[in-house]
């Protein structure tokens, strides 16, 4: 009696293969799936001036109708570490002996915050802000304060600094005050304006040590207008 050789009637099933993408004329097939993680080149490192030491320093900027820094900006120098309420001999106006500083951390923030557009602004009110996607300047006539702390690194010497608080002012639709609200890590400003984080060492490069007060030394009155 003849036997039969059984057959496996069952398709075999097959992972369809990874489609290419579309080949470009000169270019080479590339593979599907995700791109590779490009590494950043390192930016260039800055020495710190023989007498520098390691503080912070609060910079408060306004931006214009047009969402974009305007050219006047304070940057306050504090002796040890940052207290708002700190004694007057304690703190320096950076305006007053070392102004090219102050140009440098100027134009830097306001690169990082810069944007071509001139249609699409973030909110003002920082509530309204939750959510926003997309790129787009500054709130318009908004005031900033941004401390940061600048410091070096004893490898090798480089200067360090780093965006480290945000703060906004802000007006009380309730009592028509205006106060100074910290934003939130996740705030679209405040991601912003910490971008300048790697740039900002820059402006340090020929930072001035604050002037030495004299014992006895008090604030100069300013003059009124008027």
């Amino acid at each position: 009696m003849a036997t039969q050789k059984s057959v496996n009637t069952r398709a075999v099933s097959k992972k369809p293969a990874p489609k290419e993408a579309p080949v470009r004329k000169g270019f080479p097939a590339r593979k599907a799936g995700a791109a590779p993680a490009r590494k950043r080149k390192p930016l260039p490192t800055y020495k710190a001036p023989a007498d520098f030491k390691p503080h912070f320093l609060l910079v408060q900027v306004t931006t214009e109708a047009d969402g974009l820094i305007a050219s006047k900006v304070k940057a306050v120098r504090y002796v040890g570490r940052f207290d708002r309420d700190v004694e007057d001999k304690k703190k320096f106006d950076m305006a007053g002996y070392d102004m090219q500083t102050v140009v440098g951390i100027a134009s830097r923030l306001g690169g990082v915050t810069y944007k071509a557009t001139n249609e699409k602004k973030f909110p003002l009110s920082p509530a309204e802000r939750v959510g926003f996607k997309g790129a787009a300047r500054l709130p318009a006539k908004a005031t900033f304060q941004i401390l940061i702390r600048v410091g070096r690194k004893a490898a090798d010497n480089s200067l360090t600094a780093g965006v480290k608080q945000v703060w906004q002012a802000v007006t009380s639709a309730k009592t028509g005050r205006t106060g100074l609200k910290e934003l939130e890590k996740t705030d679209v400003c405040y991601r912003a304006f910490r971008k300048a984080s790697r740039f900002l060492p820059a402006a340090f490069s020929n930072v001035q040590m604050p002037p030495k007060r004299t014992r006895g030394w008090k604030p100069e009155a300013e003059d009124d207008e008027g």
